[in-house]
């Protein structure tokens, strides 16, 4: 908030992930005030022992895997992929976006509208639709082998912060890398 240089703001605050209960609450208050502060945000979570930096390993696609999610997210997500992609150590990384649809009638439809977003900001990726898969084991499911996911996510209250926490925790046990991403809004790849 009081971090410029000359015009150039912030607009993006990136954090790590508590490492254990006693730090939760007031790392999720931290993260609820950059949200009221309109910034986006950026939560960077490795299983233990893992270096995201690193070639994936023998059994690890080297893949960025972008969960569909809100509008804002989406884009943010996918900027921040195709970012990923332009550094040395993720140049071989490809970018796959999975979005889950509740039944059949409506793959054509999501398929066609996350092709687009990726078109509007020519983002080279794929995309995977997935049916009546939703949750976070069908996420783990799908995405256990890739390099890096990203999720969207929105800062939990105080009375939810636990179960959120614990939440990720399951999920970043089966997974690589995670990365958490509440957009402000200001990332619009139709724009």
């Amino acid at each position: 908030q009081a971090h410029s240089l000359a015009p150039v703001k912030p607009n993006t605050v990136l954090f790590g992930w508590p490492g254990g209960r006693p730090r939760v609450e007031p790392c999720m208050r931290h993260l609820r005030v950059v949200s009221l502060l309109r910034k986006s945000l950026v939560c960077v979570i490795c299983r233990p022992g893992v270096d995201a930096d690193q070639a994936p390993g023998p059994t690890q696609a080297d893949r960025i895997d972008v969960w569909w999610d809100t509008a804002p997210n989406n884009s943010l997500m996918l900027v921040l992929a195709h970012l990923l992609t332009e550094n040395w150590p993720w140049r071989q990384a490809a970018i796959r976006v999975l979005r889950a649809v509740p039944d059949e009638t409506l793959v054509a439809a999501a398929r066609r509208e996350t092709a687009d977003l990726l078109a509007a900001g020519r983002i080279e990726g794929t995309v995977e639709v997935v049916v009546g898969a939703d949750g976070d084991a069908a996420r783990a499911a799908a995405s256990r082998d890739s390099r890096l996911v990203m999720l969207g996510f929105s800062p939990p209250t105080d009375e939810t912060a636990a179960a959120t926490f614990s939440q990720v925790q399951a999920l970043i046990a089966q997974l690589p890398a995670l990365m958490l991403v509440t957009s402000s809004g200001e990332a619009d790849l139709r724009a």
